[in-house]
């Protein structure tokens, strides 16, 4: 698991590796969907988060395909107009432009899992065509709009297997449409809480050093980030 940790460190994305080892734990600890699913990043970008989930699905026997979905993937996608860039050619991320970029990030994500999708689509394309069942969802999409958020957990909230978990990122921090997304599935009746132990989790990522030399935009200032929702369906 080390290996996975150091691996995720060094690309940049936005999530801690705090997180990273709350987010393992719980799908280790809490995954009760259909191990013959599909798994879904929603704003998977680099792949930083997409390891991580790869990799704790692995562990636990999965055996469904694994989506990272994310417009950085495809420039020419019309739905850029719909970001908060407006524009593909506003995207800060110019990694993304290097040649092979998007058979680098796959490569790395196969590493851990070997059924692994890159869709440049948007998260509502991505939802509009999905079949199910949805035993993972991985929520990071754009700027975490309330809008767009809510309107991600409305069209994946019928397609996710009982027992399959939904994380949102940037969760109860200076964003609120994940919060709010997440208290929306909780009071359909069909989604439970799912607690997140990161009391542990940042007693291990202190242990080992992990935070030192990640590669993280994400809440400077903050030592431990714990910004990480998730939820279960119910069986």
């Amino acid at each position: 698991m080390m290996q996975m940790f150091e691996d995720v460190k060094k690309i940049p994305g936005a999530i801690s590796m705090t997180e990273s080892v709350g987010i393992y734990r719980t799908v280790i600890g809490s995954l009760q969907g259909d191990p013959h699913g599909v798994a879904v990043d929603l704003g998977s970008n680099a792949g930083k988060s997409s390891i991580v989930g790869a990799k704790a699905l692995a562990d636990v026997g999965f055996k469904g395909r694994f989506f990272m979905v994310d417009l950085a993937y495809d420039l020419m996608n019309p739905e850029w107009k719909h970001t908060t860039q407006g524009d593909a050619d506003l995207m800060p991320w110019g990694y993304l432009r290097e040649p092979n970029a998007k058979a680098t990030i796959k490569k790395r994500v196969e590493k851990y899992y070997p059924h692994v999708v890159l869709a440049g689509l948007s998260s509502i394309q991505f939802l509009s065509q999905a079949k199910g069942p949805v035993s993972y969802a991985f929520i990071d999409s754009d700027d975490h709009q309330v809008e767009l958020v809510h309107q991600e957990v409305r069209m994946l909230e019928h397609l996710v297997s009982p027992g399959g978990l939904v994380f949102f990122h940037d969760f109860r921090n200076q964003y609120i449409g994940p919060a709010k997304a997440y208290e929306y599935l909780i009071s359909t009746g069909k989604y439970e809480a799912i607690e997140i132990d990161w009391k542990s989790a940042i007693e291990y990522a202190k242990e080992n050093k992990l935070e030192d030399g990640n590669d993280s935009w994400h809440m400077p200032g903050v030592d431990f980030p714990i910004f990480v929702g998730c939820v279960r369906r119910k069986q």
